[in-house]
């Protein structure tokens, strides 16, 4: 069996390399197909077999097809430089064995920065129960239509960075959302969202440690496909902060905001959400550029 430290899931392939040398143009897509199939094979293994007929049955071709296809894509192949009677495409290997060699200095820079920060023996079991305090509180399947999730990169660096966060909870059973009004701003009237929330979170067992925000988001996402007597809206402002600038016309202002705290941007017609909460939000402002407004 196969060592899972030395098996990488993904390699690096650039298309418009590909797509761009005449090399591959030339090929038929058998041939190109066929040739993307080995590669895709010796990643996962040490270097390909030196015989046609197990190669033939590796890519699902006949012995005769693939004599045929051999001779145009043969010369793509070498002698694997570490294995004998094994090829190798090009240097496939070397780009294998670089990558190895990334991704364990990462593990290792980061099981030295979770030792540093928690002050722990087993950081790497210190890292993984970190994220995995996270997705605990936020990945939980709910299953019913959507899940509550972290939506913000700024949700996540909290999430990190709560050093004081309980371990996720159940519902309590007298609970309250501290804003009872905040379904009726999505149009939800909010009881009836109130009771479909306890009600999913009880029957399921759901645990968490941010039910405020949990409903919440509840609230702008799965609820609203349930049966719930609809109000109207008590606010017309937008769900996302980015709809709200375009619907107040506030995109001066916004690209004032954006030339004053992120001059070195280098795209100023995309930004990810938590840029536009930053814009409406001090609190999310400071916590992504550590600069109060």
């Amino acid at each position: 069996m196969k060592n899972p430290k030395k098996i990488l899931p993904w390699l690096p392939f650039y298309a418009y390399d590909w797509l761009s040398d005449t090399r591959y143009k030339m090929l038929t897509r058998e041939e190109e197909g066929t040739l993307l199939r080995l590669i895709f094979i010796e990643w996962t293994q040490d270097g390909l077999p030196e015989d046609i007929k197990t190669l033939s049955s590796l890519v699902g071709l006949s012995p005769d097809k693939m004599d045929s296809v051999w001779e145009s894509i043969s010369v793509f192949f070498k002698n694997h430089p570490q294995f004998e009677n094994r090829l190798s495409f090009e240097n496939l290997w070397d780009i294998k064995q670089e990558q190895l060699a990334k991704n364990k200095a990462n593990n290792i820079r980061a099981q030295k920065g979770a030792k540093a920060r928690w002050g722990k023996k087993d950081a790497s079991s210190i890292a993984q129960a970190k994220l995995k305090h996270c997705h605990t509180d936020t990945d939980t399947e709910p299953d019913i239509e959507s899940k509550p999730e972290i939506e913000t990169e700024s949700d996540f660096a909290r999430c990190l960075d709560d050093k004081s966060s309980k371990a996720p909870k159940l519902l309590p059973d007298d609970w309250q959302p501290k804003n009872p009004d905040y379904a009726a701003e999505y149009g939800l009237d909010p009881q009836g969202a109130i009771f479909e929330f306890k009600d999913w979170a009880t029957r399921r067992g759901k645990k968490y440690t941010k039910w405020e925000q949990t409903f919440q988001h509840a609230c702008r996402n799965w609820l609203q496909d349930h049966k719930i007597a609809k109000v109207t809206p008590t606010t017309a402002r937008p769900q996302k902060a980015s709809e709200r600038v375009k619907a107040e016309g506030k995109q001066e202002e916004f690209a004032a905001y954006i030339s004053e705290h992120f001059p070195h941007a280098k795209d100023r017609n995309a930004f990810p959400e938590y840029i536009y909460e930053a814009f409406y939000d001090p609190e999310v402002h400071n916590r992504i550029t550590r600069v109060p407004v």
